[in-house]
Formats: structure tokens, sequence, C-alpha cells
């Protein structure tokens, strides 16, 4: 996620600074969800942070930089637009789109000559929300990834994100400067650091901080071993920090204090910036690009909210200091409760809320004293300077009205915890965010507590958060949840029922009771559910592709080909139509498209590893024995712990007569946990009869695994 919050006082923008010479190249790098004060260069003397060191080292670091909103989305946008989020439109994660009206950075630095690329590594920044516009390549190909946790998103490594950065780097052309937008999402809840980066620091958050900061030293290496790094403005950011339990907050996206909100800013580029300089003039987000701009000699646009600061940073005169802006409507969009806006001005930070909110920051920097009950006057001038800011943005900001996303993502966001439920807003409408982040709070311990398999703690969590929201439809989902993994299926029913007549306009609730009916052999019924969300939720492919299990189950291949072409027809990409569509063809003996579908599906995700054994499969029948060991092989580097793939390779050594390698590959799957009763059935298998090591397997009483 991206970095800074600011809104300019004044309706002019700052003059560009002309560049000498050469125009840089650019490299933005944002981490997720990273504090400033969790790196070396702001005083944290645990931090393990050498690029990080070395950049405010050989740059300047900005003392106070601010992001416009504690989210992805809305502040990545405020990075590549300098607009604050009133004048972009983007309020919240994935509901809104960046409008094709705004001019975006790489827009603007596409026109004057500069080659575009964007590596990022989360699907909230997927290029349905448009930040993509003005980039010449954008890589979110997310679908070779791991499947994600429950309640998680699917994320990319740093690693593989600078993987695909310096592809692009290595075949670009040298005779055009580059702007590259690199995005790290490890910093982001919940932290699964490697070992070594966790026996070095204190925390597994700050581990995923030293893991990012290893990664944006491979892109520096990289450009240096090339000459490029000194021709290049290297600017690293976050697009939000992280609560850690301050303020009653556990990670972020409601609140706007200074925990979610300063986020480090540094930036290099020799013989322009001085080195181990300090910028004590606090910055915005919406500074960046017209930073950007200046450096590039591009004018900045007249609407872009924020200010070069090139001319101060390079020994101009300072910049009077201006009010900088914040928001977090996640509160209202999401759950229901009041939406919250800041401005930040003169070391005081205002926060518009039913009960408004004025911090001192010079003599409480944590923001937890508040003087608004003492210090009225100021807090009115500020509040007529936010509702100006809040105005001069509105007017003419581009219609951002349009909801791009399909179902299935949006419901996948409120799974993080990113967009609630609707329907849960009447319990709480209008609440003050101080009032009701205990509430917000409890669903992620719940959610938690499932992903440990902690069920009772789980149900626990979600009751008490029932007694004082009974109209919560995230609570009475998530028992459904838990009923469900628990295998209790009318309490399930009676849990997602209760959900269903709160707000019948939900896709998931309709999902689990087609899923439960399909379980349990109620065709139609499942049917009929799957049929009123493809209808009021259009775009929803899981249960598009739902609708095909269910045809399979009735044995109506075609109408299972129907269900999937829909669902490809949304989405050419979806890993999991063109999987089940390879699937069908397979299951018709159609062996040339079952081909065909597995190799689409391994394109857009190349470690799937059932299609990697379907596609072996298929290729055994087309009767091409050595791209079906392949394809086992590479089933079995994804799994080294199955036992499907060496079972598979048996099987297919089996019919070519080769019974030593045979046994070999099968004593490989028994002792990975092979259901042994399969080697008295499988006909591939026939040719070993009387191997005496087959007779030990079967009739040994191994459990599976």
């Amino acid at each position: 996620m991206a970095l800074l919050v600011a809104c300019t006082e004044s309706s002019a923008p700052a003059p560009a600074v002309k560049t000498v010479g050469r125009r840089p190249n650019v490299l933005l790098v944002t981490f997720d969800t990273t504090r400033a004060d969790r790196l070396g260069p702001y005083g944290y003397e645990a931090a393990v942070t050498p690029t990080a060191d070395r950049l405010a080292r050989e740059g300047v670091r900005v003392e106070h930089a601010w992001a416009t909103a504690p989210l992805t989305a809305p502040s990545h946008s405020s990075i590549l637009t300098g607009l604050i989020p009133p004048a972009h439109g983007v309020r919240d994660n994935g509901s809104f789109a960046l409008p094709d009206a705004v001019e975006s950075l790489p827009e603007l630095l596409g026109e004057a000559g500069y080659a575009t690329g964007a590596f990022v590594s989360a699907a909230v920044l997927h290029r349905r929300y448009n930040l993509s516009q003005g980039f010449d390549v954008y890589d979110d190909e997310l679908w070779s990834e791991d499947a994600p946790r429950m309640f998680m998103i699917r994320e990319r490594p740093a690693r593989r994100t600078v993987d695909r950065a310096l592809e692009w780097l290595e075949d670009r052309s040298e005779t055009e400067p580059f702007f590259a937008w690199v995005h790290f999402f490890e910093p982001h809840h919940p932290h699964e650091p490697a070992v070594a980066d966790r026996i070095r620091t204190l925390t597994p958050y700050d581990a995923e901080v030293t893991g990012a900061d290893r990664q944006l030293g491979r892109l520096l290496d990289w450009l240096e071993a090339r000459d490029t790094l000194d021709d290049t403005l290297v600017i690293l950011t976050a697009d939000h920090g992280e609560s850690m339990g301050e303020h009653g907050e556990d990670t972020h996206g409601v609140f706007v204090y200074q925990s979610t909100i300063r986020v480090p800013l540094l930036l290099r580029w020799p013989g322009r910036l001085p080195a181990g300089s300090v910028h004590d003039t606090p910055m915005s987000v919406v500074d960046i690009a017209p930073t950007v701009l200046a450096a590039a000699g591009v004018d900045l646009p007249p609407a872009m909210n924020g200010r070069s600061h090139l001319d101060p940073m390079t020994g101009g005169p300072p910049l009077p200091e201006v009010g900088l802006y914040s928001e977090s409507l996640m509160s209202e969009l999401g759950f229901g409760m009041a939406p919250l806006h800041a401005v930040r001005r003169d070391g005081l930070t205002y926060i518009r809320a039913p009960r408004p909110e004025l911090y001192d920051r010079t003599s409480d920097p944590d923001e937890l004293h508040d003087l608004h009950a003492e210090r009225r006057d100021r807090a009115a001038a500020l509040a007529e300077e936010l509702d100006a800011m809040i105005t001069r943005a509105e007017d003419g900001a581009p219609d951002a009205s349009t909801r791009p996303i399909d179902r299935e993502t949006l419901d996948m966001l409120r799974a993080l915890g990113y967009v609630g439920d609707p329907a849960a807003r009447d319990a709480v409408r209008g609440m003050d965010p101080k009032d009701g982040i205990g509430l917000y709070e409890a669903i992620h311990r719940a959610r938690s507590a499932i992903r440990a398999q902690r069920y009772e703690a789980a149900l626990a969590e979600v009751d008490q958060l029932l007694e004082a929201t009974p109209r919560n439809v995230t609570a009475w989902n998530t028992k459904g949840l838990v009923h469900r993994l628990r295998h209790e299926v009318a309490p399930a029913r009676e849990a997602l029922n209760r959900s269903l007549e709160i707000d019948p306009q939900q896709p998931r609730p309709h999902l689990h009771f087609a899923q439960l009916d399909l379980e349990e052999g109620h065709l139609d019924e499942a049917s009929r559910r799957l049929d009123l969300v493809e209808r009021e939720f259009p775009g929803f492919l899981e249960a598009i592709v739902m609708q095909g299990a269910v045809a399979i189950a009735r044995d109506d291949l075609d109408g299972a080909e129907s269900a999937y072409e829909r669902a490809l027809a949304l989405d050419p990409t979806y890993p999991r139509a063109l999987a089940v569509y390879g699937d069908l063809a397979f299951r018709r003996e159609d062996w040339t498209a079952a081909q065909r579908w597995y190799v689409r599906a391994l394109e857009a995700a190349p470690e799937g590893f059932e299609v990697l054994n379907q596609l072996g499969a298929t290729e055994r029948r087309l009767g091409n024995a050595e791209e079906a060991l392949s394809y086992y092989q590479r089933a079995a580097e994804v799994r080294p712990d199955s036992w499907i793939p060496p079972y598979n390779i048996g099987c297919l050594h089996a019919v070519q007569g080769d019974a030593d390698a045979a046994i070999a590959a099968l004593a490989t799957a028994v002792e990975r946990g092979l259901p042994t009763e399969r080697l008295a059935v499988d006909p591939d298998l026939a040719s070993l009869q009387g191997r005496p090591e087959l007779e030990r397997w079967r009739t040994a009483r191994r459990a599976p695994r």
C-alpha cells in the first residue's frame, strides 16, 4: 500500500522544476502496512533495514509524511494521482475504481516519453480498480500463487514480484527513461516471515519489514550493477501504517491516528538531492506525484492537490506548511458507523467524528490526550479548513460511482475485513468508531480463532457479539461457517437463515446453502440458490462454476458447459473455470480438448496441483508418456508430501511394462500415505500382480494421511 496524505490550501500549483540533462528514471517502491517508526532511519533501534538505512544515508528522509487513508486502494490512488480521495473518488477498497478522467502519474510520464511498468503483490490492487491506467505493463498476475488462507486474499511474495520487475527492466529499451512502481505486501497481517528474519528481529511484523527491505535491496543492486542507480530517483514509502493495538485497533482501516497514517518517505537521487538530509516540512502522499513530475521536467496539472517538494529539498526556499488531509470511510461504507476525516497542521491533528478530537502532536505524538474540550476555537478553525478541503476536492471531481468489481472479489474483501456486510450497519448506524471498534475487533478475533481451528473460541466471540448486535449479519455468517467447518449441518443452516432474514441480498450465505444442498443431494434446491445468486450478483464467478458442479451431478454435461462458458466470458483467465472446463472434456473423453483447457489453466496458474495431475492423465490418454511423466513430476515438486503424483507415476510405468520403476514409485506413494485399498482395484496395476511388495502393502493396515 502506498504513502502520504496531503491537500494544499493554495489553489495554484507550485511551478515545475526543470531538470538539467537527462531525465531521471523513477523507481517508486511501496511497502504495505509499514509504520515509519519501524524503520531504522526513523530511530527504531531494533530494525534490520539496511536498504532503507542506505536510502536515508544517501538521500533525503522526510520526517513527517502522511497517508490520505489507512487503506490500500485509496492511498495508492493518492500516490499515483496527487489527489486526495474526495478528488480522485476512490474511498474504500474493493468497491471503487479510479476514474478514467483522472490524470495519473504514469499517464503523464508516458506522454513525456517514459516507459512505465507496475508490479503489485496483492489482489486489492488488481487492474479492475483501474490503477493500471497509464502503465505499459501492469503485472498483477497472482493466480499462480498459493491459494490464500481463510479470510485472507491472494498475494505474491516480494521476491517473485521483484523477479517480474527485473525481467521487465532487463527487456526495456535503454534509450528511454523508465517509471517503475513496485509494491510489496509482506508487512500486512497475518505475518509469516522467513525463519532467519524472525530470528534477527523482535517481532514477526519487524521480520516481514526486514524481508521487504531485502527485496528492495535486490532492485537497487540490479540497478547499481548496470550503472543505472545514480540516474534513478528512488522513492520508498508505504500506503499506511498499522495500529498494533493502539486506540483499541489491532490492524488498520478504521482509525486515522498517527499509527496508521504516518508513513516512511525516503528519496535518493545523487547529484540533485543532498545526501543525509532531513526534510522537515510535512508532506502528504499526494505530494509524491508532483515531486516526481518536477524531477522529470513535466508540468503539473492544475487539478493536483499536492505540491512538488523538489525545490526546497534541493536548496530552494521552504514551502509554507498547509493542512494535510486524511480519511477513513471504511467504518461507514463497510460497517455503518460514522466516517472519519482528519486534517493535520502546525503540529495539531483534528479528527471529525460524532465526538470530535484534537491532539497536539508536539507534546502528544501518539495522539492519546484529546484537547477538543480545552481548545474549541482552534478545533473549529481546523474543522472549517477540513470542510473547505473536501468541498474544493469534490468540485469537478470525476464520477467514481461505477463499482468495478465482481461480487466474488467484493466477498473476498469482506472476508478480509476491508468491506463489511451492508446489513450489519443497522446494528451500529452512525456509531462513533471509538465506541464500535470493539465490535469490529471481535469479528477479527473470531476469524483468527477459525484459522487456528479453535472453533469453540470463535463461537464464544461471535455469540458475545450477537448479544450486543443481534442483527449483525457478519456475525451470523461467521457462526454459520464455524458450524459448517464442524460438520454441524442443522446449526449452520439456522445461522445462515438468520443472516438471510436480516439481509436476503447477500451472495455468500446462499452459496453456503448451495454447497450444503449439493453435498446432501438436494440438487434442485442448490440450483435454485445459485440461480438467485447469479441473477442478483452477476459476475460472482464462484457461484457460476458451482452451477457447473450441480449440472455434472445431474449428468448434464451440456448444462455444465454452459455454466463454464458464462464464467469464462466474465474472466477468460479464471483458472478454476479453465480447469473445470478441462475436467468436463476429460469426462467426455475428448482428450485433445481437455489438454487445451488444462494448458490454458496452467498458463493462468502454473503451479496448479490438480491441473498438473489431470494434464498428466490426459497426456497418457493421448499416448504421450514422456509429457505425462513430466507433468506428474511437476506436480510432485509443487506438493512433495502428496502420494498422488508418485502413485500416478507408478501407474504410468506399470502400463508401460516397467515393473521395477512402477514399484519404486508406488513405494514412495505408500510412504506418503497412499490408501492401500487402491492397489487392489486399479486396472493400471494389473501387470504387477504377484509382486511381493504389492501384496505386502495391500495387507498392511496403514492409515492414509
